[in-house]
């Protein structure tokens, strides 16, 4: 009888390994994406409800002075060179935040912190000669946010604005909002 000789080999080859690993990094890969995609769109959503709900209290604001406001005007000079009388408050937009500036207060106020993008143009107040017996002045708000892609717009109308001193139809538009209120 003749003896059998077995050849006993101990441990992988080369090849076997590098297609171990090979496997291993493809479903590490897939397995890492997806945990990753849904917190990135998480982190993302979060980012946009957060610009959403500034923008919403910017108008919020915006519409409550001036629903009451007998006049607004739109202009680019900057809040901080803006002198007020008694009767005005300014609004104005300037290095990606919101500020307010009172006749009593010289420093403007932060209402909030938008990035806004650098080619919109955020107010614009348009009178209009409204059928008799009195012309309406409206105030339209443009907030452009580019990352996340958030737009709002809202038109307010000036309730109190029968009593203006210029009612020929007009429309200027900056970035700074100046609002003559009740006495």
């Amino acid at each position: 009888m003749s003896k059998l000789i077995f050849s006993r080999k101990d441990g992988f080859t080369l090849i076997e390994l590098l297609i171990v690993l090979i496997i291993l990094g493809v479903v590490f890969a897939i397995i890492s994406m997806l945990f990753y995609l849904p917190i990135k769109n998480a982190q993302f959503t979060q980012q946009e409800y957060t610009t959403f709900e500034e923008m919403r209290k910017v108008l919020e604001i915006l519409r409550k002075e001036l629903t009451l406001a007998e006049d607004a005007n739109a202009t680019t000079t900057s809040i901080q060179e803006i002198t007020l009388t008694a009767t005005e408050l300014a609004f104005g937009y300037e290095n990606g935040a919101f500020y307010v500036k009172t006749s009593t207060n010289s420093t403007p106020t932060l209402i909030a912190e938008i990035n806004l993008s650098s080619t919109s143009t955020v107010f614009f107040v348009e009178t209009i000669n409204s059928p008799p017996p009195k012309p309406k002045k409206y105030v339209k708000v443009t907030l452009i946010h580019e990352n996340p892609s958030v737009k709002l717009e809202a038109t307010i109308n000036l309730l109190n604005s029968f009593r203006l001193n210029n009612p020929s139809t007009a429309t200027t538009s900056g970035n700074t909002l100046i609002v003559t209120k009740n006495e």
